[in-house]
């Protein structure tokens, strides 16, 4: 379960309690629960997201990643104490399954989302043009950001439904997505990456800084 975690003392309880009661009822073993706050803080309007973000890695990597900074059980939690639930506090081995995720907004909007993993492999062939030289396109929010995601798709060079996905980053507003840069897969290693950085004004769009 990966819950909302307001952190505070009304609120943890209310929701956790919560949890107990309409998960825990007849289940065998405790139920891990976490928020990624403890991880990151509090995304505010984002934090349904950037939860829903940390099920999907979990469920790509096969591991639930730690919670940080829990000490001690919340005694208004009794779940906690009676074996109900375990907050993961440290990084668990997972096979994935069925996630719940809650997200409370602070205008009322409770949301709770049921994830669960998909256990299929894609076994489609790669088309035989993949493994030919090919431009690929990407941007990103900081150039460290830009220059790392360049470097690693190289290698999955072939992988043509990750490139489809990632490319669509190029389409982004460039208020949002300033950095910009290609690089060519399948082709010499030498090869290098060009960056370049777009400034919007209100009335302008210029480029700026390209360097390679």
């Amino acid at each position: 379960m990966e819950a909302h975690g307001t952190g505070t003392k009304a609120g943890d309880p209310q929701e956790v309690n919560t949890i107990a009661d309409v998960f825990c009822k007849g289940r065998v073993g405790p139920l891990p629960i976490g928020s990624v706050k403890s991880n990151m803080g509090h995304a505010e309007p984002a934090s349904g997201l950037a939860a829903v973000a940390k099920v999907i890695i979990a469920m790509e990597e096969g591991n639930i990643p730690a919670n940080l900074h829990y000490n001690e059980p919340n005694t208004d939690i009794p779940g906690l104490a009676n074996g109900q639930l375990k907050v993961v506090d440290q990084t668990l081995p997972w096979n994935g399954g069925i996630v719940g995720v809650n997200s409370f907004g602070f205008g009322g909007s409770n949301v709770h989302a049921v994830l669960k993993s998909n256990t299929k492999t894609c076994t489609e062939a790669l088309p035989d043009k993949s493994s030919k030289k090919r431009l690929f396109l990407y941007a990103s929010r900081s150039e460290e950001g830009l220059k790392t995601t360049l470097a690693k798709v190289r290698g999955h060079s072939s992988d043509l439904y990750l490139h489809k996905l990632m490319n669509e980053t190029a389409h982004m507003s460039a208020t949002s997505h300033p950095y910009r840069g290609f690089t060519v897969l399948n082709g010499s290693e030498s090869i290098s990456v060009q960056v370049c950085h777009l400034i919007v004004t209100k009335k302008t769009l210029k480029l700026n800084d390209c360097k390679i």
